[in-house]
């Protein structure tokens, strides 16, 4: 089934998703990605499940503010892919991970909201670190 306002309601879900693992609302997040969720690291090129990602989200990973510069959204019946451009300041494991990112997420139509099924990510380019040491 076709939703005529997809693309609004998929850029709607992805600032959601960010905004929620600022806040460390592991609860929308959770809401928001599919129970069969994966993402590609765009540090190392892991693939995270669901628990795993909500788990370091919640500790390891520290988004201290974030931006989308473009979000193009292609939708496929009940499935849309997000390709973003998405700016950030924040640490991985307590290390700078700051820059500006490419990122490509699949999302479905699903128990009458979108959920994330899959995130891939790289890095394009790397902020300069705020602290020199």
């Amino acid at each position: 089934m076709e939703r005529p306002q997809a693309d609004l309601e998929v850029t709607v879900a992805e600032q959601s998703w960010m905004d929620a693992w600022q806040k460390r609302d592991m609860e929308a997040c959770a809401h928001l990605l599919a129970d069969e969720f994966q993402l590609v690291s765009a540090r190392s090129g892991e693939l995270f499940g669901k628990e795993k990602w909500l788990a370091l989200a919640n500790v390891a990973f520290v988004c201290r503010n974030f931006s989308f510069d473009e979000v193009q959204v292609q939708t496929y019946g009940n499935i849309a892919i997000a390709h973003c451009l998405y700016r950030q300041q924040g640490t991985a494991w307590g290390r700078d991970w700051s820059g500006l990112f490419r990122i490509t997420d699949v999302w479905i139509w699903r128990e009458n909201r979108w959920q994330a099924v899959t995130r891939h990510s790289t890095q394009i380019e790397v902020s300069p670190h705020e602290h020199p040491h």
